[in-house]
């Protein structure tokens, strides 16, 4: 069906509706190990491809943070792939080098790396001291990898940040892959790389998920608290154009009274 523009622009952008898209395929590989066959996940994959139009912004965002946060818990994952005042673009060869950081602490590999994100070049000459962890790690992740439908091909997702007196590149989405490409010898990585366009570093004008805020009514409901219900949702309000139309259009409708007089208080008779 004709996608109508009634969100915010940047919710339209190509970028990251390919971003969401290359995400939802390879999580569903992880989801679906017993399915095989490059034949069949084209065929998924095209699907995919197909959501933003067939289902539009609405489904295809909510269904996004579906998978991302109710498989994964990616935490503030869809804000900053949604955020107005973040830039994505994508790179087919990120150097994999000292700008280039893990996402968190890689204790699991080693106490040497268990109190800080550590840097690809850092990695590399971890790895070249310590052949027997190199090796223990190379076939772990190359299995995990194998435990599903190929997937390492997909780019990671990673954001422009500021570090300790230098910019790093954090990676968001894509650890095991950045490792394995460091413990394989290749020196670049196809990569998202989102950018702040503001001085402050927060996502803004995110798109905020419409069962997120019919589940806060319900459960504001249950708990018989609509002080705290109404002044969440002003704050919430604030932070996310496309959140404000769905709470006006899709959550605060019928004669449920605790909606009713949310809506009212709101301003959005």
């Amino acid at each position: 069906m004709p996608t109508r523009r009634i969100y915010p622009k940047h919710i339209y952008e190509a970028i990251r509706i390919r971003i969401a898209d290359d995400y939802m395929k390879q999580a569903l590989r992880k989801m679906l190990p017993d399915l095989r066959g490059t034949e069949l996940w084209q065929k998924i994959d095209n699907d995919v491809d197909s959501w933003f139009e067939t289902m539009g912004p609405r489904n295809f965002w909510n269904g996004f943070w579906g998978i991302a946060m109710g498989f994964k818990l990616k935490i503030a994952f869809i804000q900053v792939i949604t955020a107005e005042n973040i830039k994505w673009r994508f790179e087919k060869e990120l150097p994999l080098n000292n700008k280039l950081t893990s996402g968190g602490p890689l204790k699991y590999i080693s106490e040497e790396l268990s109190e800080k994100r550590p840097k690809a070049s850092c990695l590399q000459e971890f790895f070249e001291k310590n052949q027997k962890l190199a090796n223990k790690w190379k076939n772990e992740f190359k299995k995990q990898g194998e435990s599903s439908e190929s997937r390492e091909h997909f780019p990671i997702i990673a954001m422009e940040e500021a570090g300790n007196d230098e910019e790093i590149i954090s990676i968001h989405d894509g650890n095991r892959r950045m490792t394995l490409s460091v413990l394989e010898g290749e020196k670049t990585i196809p990569a998202y790389v989102g950018k702040y366009t503001t001085e402050e570093k927060t996502p803004k004008n995110f798109w905020l998920p419409t069962s997120f805020l019919m589940e806060l009514v319900q459960e504001g409901e249950y708990a018989n608290d609509y002080d705290g219900t109404l002044g969440l949702l002003k704050e919430l309000t604030k932070l996310s154009k496309s959140g404000e139309y769905e709470l006006n259009e899709r959550v605060l409708i019928g004669k449920n009274e605790f909606r009713m007089r949310l809506k009212k208080d709101l301003g959005r008779d």
